[in-house]
């Protein structure tokens, strides 16, 4: 996750290209070499640090932090107390495809991403634009380094996505819901209210408000347990089985 670290004094960097257009809060920080598109807004006491590209039309709420080298694509808006970890990109195009016969044809993706407020985001996070609508991250969420969100992906309030886990496009995944590490969730489908997600999970279809699902495909935990228990004994049980085979057949061989 992200340290917000020291405060920065306010005040725009020499080097930093602010468009005309754009509104920056006095008690804002822009960094060196950082770049404010058109119609954005900063709000006080944002800090942007140095090497960000914030796109056009974005909002950027107040106490916002944007760490070194973070890009916001044009349309995204962050609310307040938003911190983002260097290298995340908030907003690229969705994974939008369809076949013509010829090729794949990319399908324009006009929505965009909102976060909602406190939310922190770690390093080198992918959160995409939604092709009709937004992709809309909840507040007071906390997203790991390496997490990929697809378009229109929906995300409720207090939701927590461990590192390197991948939610599809279209997913919901409703408030309070813990996700661990390397969890890949499909498009299309809800986890319920206060759910949980092991590690290395592979939700496949809805998940019950409340439930705690582990394995590939998710299910139940009790269930994952018992299949891994009985998967642990099979060396065991074939051996067992050959035993007991070989016995079947001495048994019927006529004796001379």
């Amino acid at each position: 996750m992200t340290n917000p670290g020291a405060a920065t004094p306010p005040g725009v960097h020499p080097t930093a290209v602010i468009d005309a257009t754009a509104a920056v809060a006095p008690t804002a920080s822009i960094g060196a070499y950082a770049v404010v598109g058109a119609r954005t807004t900063v709000g006080e006491g944002a800090r942007i640090g140095a090497h960000v590209v914030i796109g056009r039309g974005c909002r950027v709420g107040a106490g916002a932090v944007l760490a070194p080298h973070v890009t916001l694509y044009d349309g995204v808006e962050l609310g307040e107390g938003v911190v983002v970890g260097s290298g995340s990109r908030m907003g690229p195009d969705g994974f939008g495809f369809a076949w013509d016969g010829a090729g794949h044809r990319k399908i324009p993706q006009v929505g965009g991403v909102r976060i909602g407020a406190r939310t922190v985001i770690g390093a080198n996070v992918t959160i995409d634009r939604g092709s009709v609508g937004d992709t809309l991250i909840g507040a007071d969420c906390g997203i790991a380094d390496l997490v990929h969100i697809g378009h229109n992906a929906r995300i409720g309030d207090g939701v927590s996505l461990d590192g390197m886990t991948g939610v599809a496009g279209s997913a919901t995944i409703d408030a309070r819901v813990t996700v661990g590490g390397q969890v890949a969730i499909m498009g299309h489908l809800t986890v319920g209210e206060g759910a949980r997600v092991a590690r290395w999970g592979g939700v496949t279809g809805d998940v019950a408000p409340g439930e705690s699902v582990s394995g590939t495909p998710a299910r139940p935990v009790a269930e994952t347990r018992r299949a891994e228990r009985l998967t642990r004994a099979l060396p065991r049980l074939i051996k067992r089985l050959e035993a007991l085979e070989r016995t079947v057949r001495g048994r019927a061989e006529p004796t001379s």
